[in-house]
């Protein structure tokens, strides 16, 4: 019987659960998790200009992708590599709109984070 296909290879880039050690909680970062607008349920405040010029730093140890829509399923247009920072245009929930697009600041499954502020 021929052997059973290999299970695809986890990307670290887009699937931040994959790492067993995450270079930052939520827990060890509450400033980075504790800017997102909302008014504690998740339903009020979706996008915010408030942080404005706030300028963020990657520290998800295997880089971000960047999307060009505040979405996991939307199209990847850049990466962020791991210490790089970029600054805040606008923010959608958990997502950072900067010059090059949209990057996820807290795996919403986890509550590991993956951007911090400055």
């Amino acid at each position: 019987a021929p052997a059973p296909a290999p299970a695809p290879a986890s990307d670290p880039v887009s699937d931040p659960v994959s790492d067993p050690a995450p270079a930052a909680t939520a827990a060890d970062d509450a400033q980075g998790a504790g800017a997102l607008a909302g008014d504690g349920n998740g339903t009020a405040g979706l996008r915010t200009m408030s942080g404005r010029g706030t300028v963020w730093r990657a520290v998800w140890k295997f880089g971000l992708h960047v999307r060009a829509m505040p979405s996991v399923n939307s199209e990847i247009v850049s990466e962020l590599k791991f210490d790089d920072k970029v600054e805040e245009l606008e923010m959608d929930r958990y997502w950072i709109r900067h010059r090059l697009g949209w990057t996820l600041s807290v795996n919403m499954k986890t509550r590991e984070v993956l951007m911090r502020k400055m």
